[in-house]
């Protein structure tokens, strides 16, 4: 199943009990993080947005055609597998948390929060 239909299937479920089947299809998986084409050379720096509580999320998207409905003119981007992206993120206290296909049906935001129970699906966790 394509990690777009496990974020339908459980797009009515709170995030706290989605999170874990979510995760697992995402653990082997690559994803398109959208990066700042001006960062100095050898620099990835991630396009971020603010919501409307100030807070910064991170955005990653699971395929070109999710990549492409949020930048339809076309994004530099990077690509990163799961789990290192997470571990960029879970590391920086700045980012709220990570936002998947942010203008998509298959929204799926993975707030801080859940982020240990993220941690306990990574290879080498157990």
């Amino acid at each position: 199943m394509q990690i777009e239909q496990v974020i339908r299937q459980h797009a009515k479920d709170p995030v706290a009990k989605s999170i874990k089947p979510v995760a697992s299809a995402l653990v082997s998986r690559s994803l398109l993080v959208a990066t700042d084409p001006n960062a100095p050379p050898g620099k990835l720096r991630l396009r971020t947005a603010l919501d409307n509580q100030g807070n910064v999320w991170a955005y990653a998207y699971t395929s070109a055609a999710e990549l492409s409905k949020a930048f339809p003119t076309g994004a530099s981007y990077a690509e990163l597998t799961f789990p290192v992206f997470f571990g960029i993120i879970e590391a920086s206290p700045q980012f709220r948390g990570i936002y998947l296909n942010s203008a998509s049906d298959s929204l799926y935001p993975i707030p801080r929060e859940v982020f240990p129970a993220v941690k306990t699906l990574l290879p080498g966790s157990n």
